[in-house]
């Protein structure tokens, strides 16, 4: 029994770390497509960008991803198809895979799918699972730091939630709005000397999570890890917090 307890605990470790490294790859990722909006494309006249692509390389982020990152910051639009994907126990995950040709994209994704218990969905299959919402993050830490009162902000700037960042980094937040007044928002912002650091269009997570085993959870964090190892992902939000 100490064996089986021992082996437990590593793969537990094992998928934590698994999940921690997705998510840092995508922070990574964005951060390059951030640079790329803010400064433009040529490295020897944006700092933040070398900085950005040097933290990726260092972290270890895969050149494919690197590279693809940069092209669709370059194109000056996310060129993304979305797939809705079931995992297990009926958990909803939204899929984003750079491309824009959705039957050359599908047989890799499938591929992962079969092999860890996910399956591709009919559009609205898990869709409902989510919001999609326009998000603003905002500094609160370094040269484009906002120390005011966040609620204030929100309603000054007609945002519609605050966010906060996950308990381990506090070192912003975010505003919440409809997609389609994400330009709006940031105009607002502008006018009040408010710099944010990344303007997306996220999936965010609405519905009750189901109650998960432990042998569950693993198989849900190896499925969006290997998703999350595909050289085309742009980024998976899954239903459930993992």
């Amino acid at each position: 029994m100490a064996g089986h307890s021992k082996w437990h605990n590593i793969k537990h470790q094992k998928a934590a770390a698994d999940q921690k490294r997705g998510k840092l790859f995508n922070k990574l990722t964005r951060d390059i497509i951030s640079a790329v909006r803010v400064g433009g494309s040529d490295l020897t006249a944006n700092p933040r960008l070398v900085s950005a692509i040097d933290a990726a390389k260092a972290h270890s982020l895969p050149k494919a991803k690197i590279e693809n990152a940069l092209r669709t910051a370059a194109s000056g639009k996310e060129e993304t198809v979305t797939f809705e994907v079931t995992g297990p126990t009926g958990v909803g995950l939204i899929v984003e895979l750079y491309g824009t040709d959705r039957k050359a994209l599908t047989p890799d994704l499938r591929q992962v799918l079969n092999k860890y218990n996910g399956a591709l969905g009919a559009d609205g299959s898990v869709a409902w699972m989510f919001a999609k919402k326009g998000v603003v993050t905002i500094a609160t830490t370094g040269e484009q730091a906002f120390t005011g009162d966040k609620d204030e902000l929100a309603i000054d700037v007609e945002a519609e939630e605050v966010l906060l960042d996950d308990q381990d980094d506090d070192n912003s937040f975010k505003l919440l709005c409809d997609p389609g007044l994400l330009p709006a928002l940031q105009q607002r912002l502008a006018e009040r000397n408010v710099q944010p650091v990344d303007m997306s269009v996220d999936y965010l997570a609405t519905a009750a999570p189901p109650e998960l085993t432990e042998e569950q959870m693993e198989n849900l964090r190896t499925l969006v890890q290997k998703i999350e190892d595909m050289d085309t992902l742009a980024r998976v939000t899954c239903s459930f917090p993992l």
